[in-house]
């Protein structure tokens, strides 16, 4: 107003932008002073610079552990057994694909990676037995990574009926209850929202709480001690199958004895007219599978499998299923069905080795290699047989 001192914060010119700092313009005038004040420029303090926050990088970490879940309902979503592993530790990822022929599917089973051993100990200890939709979850840890948590446990004195008690967990404020009661939780209520899901709530007066609560009692009683009888009696059957089975075999390991006896004889009287023929046959498939099997992987790949062939003389089904059972049965320390469909199918609609690869290698890592590359051989190895025998 020309009487006085006054200050505007403004931004440097457009001349000077990205150059300058920006300015407090001030107006003084003398006193008595009519018109425009001469404007003083004042730099401001320029901002003091934030530290950026270091992030530890979960892929960083020099382990991860493996979890196999198979006999997941089709039903139930990622996000909710995500939910529920995330209570047992840190989750590094979570992977679960679809089935080859309808992308839309899901598969009834994945795979979970953890930082660390007492997370991946919990997920397969907590997810044990329970049931999610009609089905029982079966958490299995893969081979190497067991014996490497059984060695955890041997140190830290871990014992099976009891929680590891480390802090890597999410512990539930709002429900106030530990994370492994927070997972049994969560799995009823997914349980009783699916099967009453288009049913109506039946609304009981409050008046009759007390007396259904009491009835359901007493339905849960009798319904322990059917069960109780029922399995006393499942027992007792099967001990007595036990002692039939134990004498049956006793029997048959005779039996066998005596045919492994007339086999070897047998054997050796081939081996004997097979050297004095020549055996040529024998020759030709073994020089075969030298052959096949000193092939580099890139050219294996490369090499193009007849499979019409393969399929007409159902080698997928005689040679590679029972390979495969008990390939995937040392990988995982036991047998998983799901995983082997999952790999048939794939096998049925001619799929291409590499890619193959690159879909196990995200379940099995350092163990797809050897899976794919070993599958691809014996396929190679059937095809050349059956060419050179017809």
């Amino acid at each position: 107003d020309g009487k006085g001192m006054g200050a505007i914060t403004m931004p440097p010119p457009m001349s000077l932008m990205g150059k300058g700092k920006p300015f407090t313009m001030e107006f003084q005038s003398a006193p008595g002073q009519v018109g425009a004040p001469m404007p003083m420029m004042t730099p401001l303090e320029e901002p003091k610079e934030e530290k950026p926050i270091n992030i530890p990088n979960p892929c960083e970490m020099r382990r991860v552990y493996t979890l196999y879940l198979g006999n997941i309902p089709e039903v139930v979503k990622d996000s909710f057994i995500l939910e529920l592993l995330s209570y047992c530790g840190t989750v590094l990822r979570w992977k679960r694909t679809t089935w080859p022929e309808d992308p839309s599917k899901v598969t009834r089973f994945g795979f979970a990676a953890f930082v660390d051993p007492a997370a991946a100990w919990r997920a397969s200890t907590w997810l044990k037995d329970q049931r999610l939709v009609g089905r029982t979850l079966v958490p299995k840890l893969l081979d190497h990574d067991q014996e490497v948590i059984d060695q955890w446990k041997v140190e830290t004195g871990q014992k099976d009926d009891e929680d590891a008690e480390d802090g890597s967990y999410m512990y539930d404020e709002k429900a106030k209850m530990p994370p492994r009661r927070r997972i049994e939780q969560l799995i009823h209520e997914y349980n009783c929202n699916h099967f009453q899901k288009d049913k109506k709530k039946k609304v009981i007066p409050t008046e009759n709480r007390e007396r259904e609560e009491l009835r359901k009692k007493r339905v849960r009683d009798y319904q322990a001690k059917l069960d109780k009888e029922y399995s006393n009696h499942v027992q007792s059957l099967e001990d007595d199958v036990k002692r039939r089975r134990k004498m049956e075999a006793e029997e048959d390991e005779l039996d066998r004895q005596e045919e492994v006896a007339e086999a070897e004889q047998l054997v050796a009287q081939k081996l004997q007219r097979a050297a004095l023929d020549g055996n040529q046959a024998q020759l030709t498939l073994h020089n075969l599978a030298q052959k096949i099997y000193s092939i580099p992987k890139n050219e294996l790949f490369a090499r193009p499998l007849k499979w019409p062939l393969l399929k007409r003389e159902r080698i997928l089904q005689n040679k590679l299923k029972p390979w495969l059972i008990k390939r995937v049965a040392l990988i995982f320390g036991g047998r998983q069905d799901d995983f082997v469909e999952y790999y048939l199918r794939r096998m049925n609609v001619e799929v291409n080795p590499r890619e193959l690869l690159e879909e196990v290698q995200r379940f099995l890592d350092e163990e797809a290699q050897g899976l794919v590359e070993t599958t691809w051989r014996l396929l190679q190895y059937e095809a050349e047989r059956i060419a050179a025998t017809t």
